[in-house]
């Protein structure tokens, strides 16, 4: 079974670090661990702990960080430029997906092969009328093809697109015949879901957007 989490609670993170018995350590419980927007402070703990693992790690990336931060983070993170070791995941939203490609060039001149992860999810979160929770399914769409124009143009790995999504029959998101409305369809307690219908055609929607030397990588969050 392969499994991925963010490292967010550290009290229950640390405790499952294991030896690997030739010096280096690995974290159990999951296989690929990432860490957020809000917890990717070069000098923080949840740096400190993934640069110290001997899992791939994965680090997400928001509109406002800076070219230097981003170095700072490969060199953190990825300090012997292994291929596959790092993959770094922007939530910029659809309106700012334009800053991205600066950054994938930056992280080319430095020399680290990370892999780039879509998250289209994150940064396309608005509210309704009604003060709803809301995810509309052109943003999102939009968003996947900023960032597969701007990786390319840059140099980098397109690796996959991140999604939440629910195999239930819920309306969260708009979009695809949906409309999130009060009420048993609208069942989140944190960020609105795809549901199934919106889910696939995301994921058809990245998959047009490949060239065919690049394979999809999908990676969802239920």
């Amino acid at each position: 079974m392969w499994t991925s989490h963010e490292a967010l609670l550290l009290d229950y993170e640390v405790p499952l670090v294991r030896p690997t018995g030739t010096g280096g350590h690995y974290l159990t419980s999951t296989h690929w661990p990432w860490i957020g927007e809000r917890t990717r402070q070069p000098a923080g703990a949840h740096v400190r702990l993934l640069a110290r693992l001997e899992n791939p790690v994965a680090c997400k990336v928001g509109p406002d960080t800076t070219a230097s931060q981003v170095r700072e983070l490969c060199a953190l993170l990825d300090p012997h430029r292994v291929p596959g070791r790092l993959t770094l995941i922007p939530r910029f939203g659809t309106a700012r997906i334009g800053r991205l490609q600066p950054l994938v060039e930056e992280v080319g001149r430095a020399g680290h092969p990370v892999l780039w992860m879509c998250d289209p999810m994150h940064g396309n979160t608005v509210k309704d009328a009604c003060g709803l929770k809301v995810r509309r399914l052109e943003d999102i769409m939009t968003e996947v093809r900023g960032f597969l124009s701007a990786v390319r143009r840059g140099g980098g790995v397109c690796a996959g697109v991140h999604l939440e999504a629910s195999p239930q029959n819920i309306a969260e998101c708009a979009g695809a015949g949906t409309v999130p409305v009060r009420g048993p369809g609208y069942r989140t307690l944190c960020d609105p879901r795809l549901n199934m219908r919106q889910a696939v055609a995301v994921a058809a929607h990245w998959q047009q957007g490949l060239s065919p030397a690049r394979p999809a990588v999908r990676a969802a969050n239920p």
